[in-house]
């Protein structure tokens, strides 16, 4: 099946949302610290095992296709803690069980790569009450104000959301 819904455990309801661009099952799901969804691989009866990723975006709804990989299905994928996707072993109908792995890499959004912002100075561990000194340019987003989102900001103090992966 191509079609994909979303649960909301709080009213235990299902609604559907947009369709993998390739339809697929033994595929897998990952969470991605920007909230999207990567998939990569599966099986498809026409296609037999997938080279494919599909990245989904929850804010509209949609998927992207991605970069092919090698064709597998019944694979594994671990989310690292640099943000790249591991997917390793599996099966491929024409070469049998696999023992490559390959690396994904979402990226991290940014517009430019000189937007990135870098850690300066930091007290490890960051504990409450510590300070955290980021570098870089273009921290007030591409629209230079407040756009709504949590990705602007109107001054020169933006919002940064920090993430802790264990």
């Amino acid at each position: 099946l191509a079609g994909t819904e979303l649960c909301d455990p709080a009213s235990g309801s299902w609604s559907a949302t947009g369709s993998l661009n390739t339809a697929a099952y033994l595929h897998t799901a990952t969470l991605l610290p920007n909230g999207k969804v990567l998939v990569a691989g599966g099986y498809n009866q026409f296609f037999g095992s997938l080279a494919s990723t599909e990245l989904y975006d929850p804010a509209s709804g949609t998927w992207t296709a991605g970069s092919p990989g090698t064709a597998r299905s019944h694979h594994k994928a671990t989310l690292l803690s640099n943000g790249k996707v591991l997917l390793a072993g599996g099966l491929n109908e024409f070469l049998g069980f696999l023992t490559s792995a390959e690396l994904y890499d979402t990226g991290l959004g940014f517009v430019s790569p000189d937007w990135q912002p870098q850690i300066a100075t930091t007290s490890s561990p960051l504990t409450l009450g510590s300070s955290l000194v980021l570098t870089g340019s273009g921290f007030q987003g591409i629209s230079q104000a407040s756009g709504g989102n949590f990705q602007d900001s109107a001054s020169n103090y933006p919002v940064v959301q920090l993430r802790s992966i264990n």
